[in-house]
């Protein structure tokens, strides 16, 4: 028995059950696909671009306009330009054989690649880095025969004094100390009366009273690209001399053509850049 007034432990009830708690299932990892990395295209490597600055200084021009024009040729699509080219230059030697018909297909072909001559000259003058497009022939006579025409009236004018001098003195008096300062007189006239022509459209103005005033405004600078042209042309005879004593005669005359035709291309550059430079000088246009 318990004893009165002794307190008794208060009850408490066990709690309810609870219901066991489901564990639902865990998504499964999103899987990312990642984008395939971006290959780069390797690219093109261009050849570097040759500023020519007609402002600059003088030496820095002159070695400016030295490197542009060895690779003028060759930029871009230069080689669909020097192939054809080369070939025609070999076609104005076989196509004289022919009578008549070949004189015409010679003065063809000649005005062509005198048409194109002038045409870089201009474009070089204008400040282009690239060769332009062969010269659309629509008028046999005002675009290729006019030309020729053109090209032969100035370099009959420029070497004028040189042909008179070898018909009075002979191949001898020709190849001595004066003639040969003729001959360096007359390749230095001829790049201004080209460039007279190219900025005038006028044969007239490649005669003395307008080219030796202008070449004398432009000295003494003006002898710098003329020797350049000079040696430039001595070095394209010594390779078309050599290749004829070393590579058999087909191969040696495509070299020559092509040389010839290249030598042609760079000339007219020159001259191009030279007229940029001394345009104020000049005072044509």
């Amino acid at each position: 028995m318990s004893e009165p007034n002794e307190p008794t432990a208060a009850y408490i009830p066990p709690p309810p059950s609870l219901p066991a708690v489901q564990s639902t299932p865990s998504a499964p990892p999103e899987r990312t696909i990642e984008a395939p990395a971006k290959v780069e295209e390797p690219k093109e490597e261009t050849e570097p671009e040759i500023e020519v600055n007609p402002e600059a200084a003088f030496t820095e021009w002159t070695i400016s306009i030295l490197k542009d024009a060895l690779s003028y040729p060759t930029r871009k699509h230069g080689w669909s330009i020097l192939i054809p080219g080369a070939l025609l230059t070999i076609a104005l030697s076989f196509v004289v054989i022919v009578p008549i018909l070949g004189l015409i297909a010679f003065f063809c072909i000649f005005g062509f690649l005198a048409a194109y001559y002038l045409d870089i000259i201009g474009t070089s003058t204008n400040g282009d880095k690239s060769l332009p497009d062969w010269p659309v022939i629509t008028n046999v006579a005002e675009d290729a025969l006019w030309p020729a025409m053109k090209i032969i009236g100035v370099t009959i004018v420029s070497f004028s004094p040189t042909l008179l001098y070898a018909l009075s003195q002979g191949k001898s008096g020709a190849d001595g100390v004066i003639g040969s300062l003729l001959y360096f007189l007359s390749a230095a006239y001829f790049p201004m009366a080209c460039i007279a022509l190219v900025m005038t459209d006028s044969l007239t103005s490649a005669l003395p009273h307008r080219v030796l005033p202008a070449i004398k405004r432009c000295l003494p600078e003006y002898w710098v690209p003329v020797v350049v042209l000079i040696l430039l042309k001595v070095i394209t005879v010594f390779i078309e001399g050599i290749s004829l004593f070393i590579l058999p005669a087909f191969f040696s005359a495509a070299l020559i053509a092509l040389m010839t035709f290249y030598g042609l291309i760079i000339q007219a550059r020159i001259t191009g850049l030279t007229c940029q430079r001394f345009r104020e000088r000049i005072q044509w246009g």
